[in-house]
């Protein structure tokens, strides 16, 4: 019995659907907007002008109010702007939506 399993031939593996092909990584940009974003802080500064998706994170960061449902969504567009996902102006009117429902958009 031994004899007779040595001389079997293994079959050949497979291994064509264990590879993963890795993503394509985009190089993070920091591209400014065509039109810039004024927010009111309400604080003594009053005014910031928002030009890129990063400072649209840090503004959404410190100055939005906590709890706020469409400042998540566009902390995510924003974030997917910054790594080069999403282009920066589809990034600039998610953020213009979230601080016009947080009454801090000044129009």
């Amino acid at each position: 019995m031994t004899n007779q399993v040595a001389n079997e031939r293994v079959p050949a593996i497979d291994r064509s659907h264990s590879v993963k092909k890795l993503p394509h990584f985009r190089r993070p940009t920091t591209e400014l907007w065509k039109y810039p974003v004024e927010i009111e802080t309400g604080v003594a500064a009053g005014l910031k002008c928002i030009r890129n998706s990063r400072e649209a994170i840090a503004s959404l960061a410190i100055d939005s109010p906590k709890g706020e449902p469409d400042a998540g969504k566009a902390e995510e567009v924003l974030l997917q702007a910054v790594s080069g996902v999403v282009p920066g102006e589809s990034a600039a009117g998610a953020f213009r939506f979230a601080a016009r429902s947080a009454g801090m958009l000044r129009e």
